[in-house]
């Protein structure tokens, strides 16, 4: 990152005889006090980028004309691409006025946004842990949902098959007892106790079992497919992202999201396996990403 600091005077150079691209490849303006505020004004304007300004000990003015445009960090801390800025203006304290501080004075500023960072680190930390449980309960709990979902579909199939099969096996015997036991040993029809006994039997023909069958199936499909709209539906209300709730769905497949839309992946499982747990990733205040194995740094740079 190129910081541009400028304290006390202006800059002809960039004021009077600014040029474009004098500015070009600067990333970020830091201001130590003491400046015209039209000055900041001019150079947030012409250079497109941040300026963090803190006051001087002559930047009085800056409460009734302040810097447009530009952020006052001043007893603040700014995170900027990674990068925490503390904004401790003023100066030593040699006379009557604001923005002077004696040694005691700083050294108390100083500890104070210390403090006050320890406690943000730790509270932030705590939440990160937080976000991780969450989001590992959500993911095993929208994969137990998917496993109830195949296990409820597999026994539906299976009992429609079950009973596919009892009812051809009964048509089957019907038949058969019907062309056996049809007539009586001299040739006449069976009495009327002998045909009511026949007729109680539930007979289907094959177009009759085939839509009973079907139906089953897509009795079982709609309650799986419910029960993972439910899922979807869970996973966002509990501030997963798309990509996290979709994943459990698609195991087989790496989802990517570029250009508005979604990649679907498929894996190639005679590759060798990472056994990646995202609990031990650790994310430093710089952004940078490592990985731990009980506690110990094993990812590298480059």
């Amino acid at each position: 990152m190129k910081i541009l600091a400028v304290a006390d005077e202006e800059s002809k150079y960039l004021w009077d005889y600014y040029e474009e691209g004098k500015l070009e490849g600067i990333d970020l303006i830091l201001s130590a006090g003491d400046l015209n505020p039209k000055y900041l004004s001019f150079l947030v304007t012409l250079a497109t980028v941040p300026v963090l300004y803190v006051h001087g000990n002559h930047d009085d003015k800056y409460e009734q004309d302040p810097p447009e445009g530009c952020t006052c960090i001043e007893d603040k801390i700014f995170v900027y691409n990674g990068v925490r800025i503390l904004g401790l203006g003023g100066s030593m304290r040699y006379r009557p006025g604001k923005h002077q501080y004696t040694d005691r004075e700083m050294a108390r500023r100083v500890r104070i946004h210390m403090d006050n960072e320890q406690n943000m680190d730790r509270e932030e930390k705590l939440r990160a842990a937080a976000r991780k449980n969450r989001r590992r309960r959500s993911v095993f709990g929208t994969f137990l949902a998917m496993l109830g979902c195949l296990v409820v579909m597999v026994g539906i199939m299976y009992g429609g098959v079950t009973l596919y099969s009892r009812l051809a096996d009964q048509k089957d015997v019907s038949s058969e007892e019907s062309q056996g036991h049809g007539t009586n040993e001299s040739g006449s029809d069976l009495d009327d106790d002998t045909v009511g006994a026949v007729s109680e039997k539930v007979v289907y023909s094959q177009e009759e079992l085939d839509a009973r069958v079907a139906e089953a199936v897509l009795s079982a499909q709609g309650q799986v497919s419910a029960q993972i709209l439910e899922g979807i539906k869970a996973g966002l209300s509990e501030g997963n992202t798309v990509l996290e709730t979709l994943r459990p769905l698609y195991p087989d497949d790496l989802i990517v999201a570029s250009g508005g839309r979604y990649h679907f992946v498929p894996i190639n499982r005679s590759l060798k396996q990472n056994q990646l747990d995202i609990a031990n990733v650790n994310i430093l205040e710089s952004g940078e990403y490592q990985y731990l194995v009980d506690g110990q740094i094993i990812s590298h740079k480059g």
